[in-house]
């Protein structure tokens, strides 16, 4: 079965010559998934070994193909514009909130009385919460640079801090390791006395107890002299009680197992025999 494809599109099978010109075929249907010769027999003039497609269809396909790419391409284009044009107008909201804030912000001038105090020395403590828990240190000792590669310690030069603030007047401490600003960072809270910086770690010290008492915040609390809420820590003192009840409960259990695993004395003692 020799299958053609006429100049309209149709695929046809070959029945035979209706002369040197012309060819007599039978148009091929899809019927339930299966091809098959049906209907009428015509003549064809023209045959071809694969479906012709007109120079107006050709276009047709490469003009929809040009246009598919550059409507992608201004899709891509307007998407880009779209989020410069978002972010340009959040970055400018927010510019004008801060310029807004720095004309009418009642706490500007507190702010830069701490920063103005922070750079001229009349910060004396400061507050850190580190691994060790929180601290109040002098504020001299914890920005000098001691090098310690000495038999005997010197202080080489005055570590790295960083000010970080909004217009609204909060501002963030930070102290670096080393005077290059390399090394790891801590946040520190400056204070012009040591009264009002162990307030702040008395408020510190609080907080985190009541969102995760341990035993170290106990520690950390008696070290600095805080009080903290003996019901609070009665309530602590219950759950770690409960732990090591729960825990000892299950070592009992875990001790009972074992002892059911063991070989009987009669057992070994016949095996011996």
């Amino acid at each position: 079965m020799e299958i053609k494809y006429t100049s309209d599109g149709k695929k046809v099978i070959i029945i035979g010559s209706f002369n040197s010109q012309e060819k007599i075929v039978q148009e091929i249907f899809v019927v339930d998934g299966s091809e098959i010769p049906s209907g009428e027999h015509f003549v064809v003039k023209s045959l071809h070994d694969a479906p012709a497609v007109s120079w107006k269809e050709k276009t047709l396909k490469e003009m929809e193909a040009r246009y598919e790419k550059l409507r992608a391409e201004y899709e891509q284009t307007t998407n880009d514009l779209q989020r410069k044009l978002n972010d340009q107008t959040k970055l400018l909201t927010k510019k004008l909130h801060q310029l807004s804030c720095i004309e009418t912000s009642p706490y500007l001038e507190k702010g830069l009385g701490r920063v103005v105090d922070f750079i001229s020395g009349q910060m004396t403590h400061v507050v850190m919460d580190s691994y060790d828990g929180v601290q109040v240190e002098e504020f001299d000792k914890v920005i000098a640079y001691v090098d310690s590669s000495y038999r005997e310690r010197r202080v080489e030069d005055i570590k790295l801090c960083t000010v970080y603030g909004k217009c609204d007047g909060n501002l963030l401490f930070y102290i670096n390791s080393y005077s290059d600003g390399s090394g790891g960072r801590n946040e520190i809270h400056p204070f012009n006395s040591r009264e009002a910086a162990l307030e702040k770690a008395k408020d510190m010290v609080l907080q985190k107890f009541s969102k995760s008492p341990s035993e170290s915040l106990i520690r950390n609390a008696e070290t600095l002299g805080i009080e903290l809420p003996k019901n609070e820590i009665a309530l602590y003192y219950e759950k770690v009680n409960e732990g090591i009840v729960s825990r000892i409960d299950g070592l009992a259990k875990d001790m009972e197992t074992a002892k059911s695993k063991l070989i009987p004395e009669k057992t070994i003692k016949a095996l011996k025999k």
